[in-house]
């Protein structure tokens, strides 16, 4: 028994290192659904960017390329709100730091 309640106790703790914390900007399912199909721990990688995290908010403007009609809008979204926590000043420097493939696929800037 005691075993069995340790084995327990320590697979709780285990599984509580493994957690993130939530993001505060709430995310559409579609992009959700999106990014799993992807492999992508789209929760983690957004909290850890509202903490101003520059990789991770680069690794959501790469993201971007990954979606499509459906979750691009949710993922648009989070974007805007997320520019609106970190400030225009990082949002702006961590995308002129973006490879110039990812900025000109916009077709009216051709």
């Amino acid at each position: 028994m005691r075993v069995w309640i340790a084995g327990l106790v320590v697979g709780l703790l285990v599984g509580c290192n493994n957690h993130h914390p939530d993001p505060s900007i709430a995310v559409a399912e579609e992009t959700l659904v999106q990014a799993r199909y992807a492999n992508y721990d789209y929760l983690a990688t957004l909290a850890n960017a509202e903490g101003g995290n520059l990789r991770s908010i680069a690794s959501l403007m790469a993201f971007s390329a990954k979606v499509d009609a459906a979750g691009g809008l949710g993922h648009g979204v989070v974007m805007i709100e997320l520019l609106s926590i970190i400030g225009d000043s990082t949002f702006a420097a961590v995308l002129a730091d973006q490879p110039e493939e990812m900025l000109a696929n916009d077709p009216a800037t051709e």
